[in-house]
């Protein structure tokens, strides 16, 4: 595979350049229909199914939160964290049951976001919720709060653990699709 050019100089003269060959290797770890085979299927979906639980808790606590008044529980914040959580775990169980780097990488994207921002918001609002009281709360509320916080810490646990497996198939583990550059220059049989 040696390919000799000759360029001319300013001068005239003929100096011979050789080319820079890359040569593709074979890709063993990804399919050419994009299923990512070391994706953890089941992983994924017991995940997805914990955090559809945890917002479906979120969106129930919240509404009981509403009932019965509680001063801080009207901004909504287990309603839209838990449809979001719900968001999340649905993509998971998509992604496990597909397995391509579409639906890997769409799981990914939302498990950080559910991780550090709805987890996060949950977590400050329930925790101010339970700290400034309204003046008049009954025992179950206080318990719902503080089970708020409890699954905000969960939640956040689980999207960086989702997060992490969809890295670690996407970003990880392929190779790359170029292989060794090879230069005739250095053919040394």
């Amino acid at each position: 595979m040696m390919q000799t050019t000759t360029v001319l100089t300013s001068g005239g003269a003929a100096i011979p350049m050789q080319s820079v060959v890359i040569v593709p290797s074979n890709v063993t770890n990804r399919p050419s229909s994009k299923v990512m085979t070391n994706y953890p299927k089941q992983t994924s979906r017991v995940l997805g199914v914990l955090h559809i639980i945890i917002g479906l808790l979120c969106v129930v606590f919240n509404v009981a939160l509403i009932a019965a008044q509680s001063p801080l529980a009207v901004i909504g914040h287990g309603v839209w964290c838990g449809l979001f959580f719900i968001l999340t775990g649905a993509y998971g169980m998509i992604a496990g049951c597909y397995k391509t780097i579409c639906t890997i990488i769409t799981c990914m994207v939302l498990s950080i976001i559910a991780a550090s921002v709805f987890a996060s918001c949950l977590l400050v609002l329930a925790t101010i919720s339970f700290i400034f009281p309204g003046p008049y709360r009954p025992e179950w509320v206080s318990t719902l709060e503080k089970l708020m916080i409890c699954l905000a810490l969960v939640e956040a646990i689980l999207g960086a653990w989702s997060a992490a497996l969809g890295c670690s198939s996407v970003c990880c583990g392929r190779r790359s699709q170029y292989g060794i550059v090879r230069s005739p220059l250095c053919n040394i049989n």
